[in-house]
């Protein structure tokens, strides 16, 4: 017996194939995100760990605001110009400043 792959009429699979690939294009890929320092300079997420232990893996700034909920934390979220967002937790010392990769240069680039 056929696979069923091999059992497909060839103008269906094509089209089961083309509607797999749009659907893959089509879907916005989530943008990485980094910690912006002073002067420009981009960090990853990762090294909040040093200031916040066992704080897990953290992609966005609305999982870290949620984390920060989580831990009984006030939290105060505002979006900036050009796809920002600075997140400050007062109770922990910190403002900070998310941006997609993309938005910010990396360490050392001149």
């Amino acid at each position: 017996m056929k696979p069923v792959w091999r059992r497909l009429q060839p103008g269906f699979a094509a089209a089961l194939l083309v509607a797999v690939a749009q659907a893959f294009a089509a879907a916005p890929a989530s943008p990485l995100w980094m910690l912006m320092g002073r002067h420009g300079e981009c960090a990853e997420i990762a090294v909040l760990e040093r200031k916040i232990p066992h704080l897990g893996e953290i992609r966005d700034p609305a999982a870290f605001a949620q984390r920060m909920r989580a831990r009984g934390r006030d939290v105060v979220t505002m979006e900036m110009p050009g796809g920002a967002v600075e997140v400050t937790v007062p109770g922990e010392g910190l403002a900070l400043v998310f941006v997609p990769a993309d938005r910010c240069r990396r360490a050392g680039a001149h």
